[in-house]
C-alpha cells in the first residue's frame, strides 16, 4: 500500500470518527447535556485536527514540488475532511441554539 493510500485511509478514518462524535455531541445537546456535548466535541476536534494535519501535509508537499499520486480514494478523503470541518461549524452553532433555548 502506498504512503498516499495510507494517508487517505487515515484521513477518512479520523474525519469519519470525528463526524460520528460531532453528531453524538449534538444528540447530547438535544438532551440538554451540554457538559457531555462539549467533552465529545473536544474528542472530535482532536480527530479532526489529525485529519486536517494530514491534508495540510499533502498540500505543503505539493507546494514544495512533491507530486503525489492522485486517486479517487484521495479525493474521497479530502471530501471527508472538508465535510467534517463544515459539520463542526454547523453543529457548534446548533448546540449554541439548543443552549439558548434551554436558558
Amino acid at each position: 500500500m502506498s504512503n498516499i493510500t495510507q494517508m487517505a485511509y487515515s484521513m477518512i478514518a479520523s474525519a469519519g470518527d470525528a463526524q460520528a462524535l460531532q453528531f453524538k455531541a449534538l444528540e447530547d445537546a438535544k438532551k440538554a447535556d451540554f457538559g457531555a456535548a462539549e467533552k465529545i466535541l473536544g474528542e472530535a476536534d482532536e480527530l479532526l485536527l489529525k485529519a486536517h494535519e494530514l491534508q495540510t501535509n499533502l498540500i505543503k508537499d505539493e507546494a514544495n514540488g512533491v507530486k503525489n499520486e492522485l486517486s479517487v480514494l484521495l479525493i474521497h478523503a479530502q471530501g471527508y475532511v472538508n465535510n467534517a470541518i463544515l459539520n463542526k461549524k454547523l453543529i457548534e452553532q446548533m448546540i449554541d441554539i439548543y443552549r439558548e433555548l434551554r436558558t
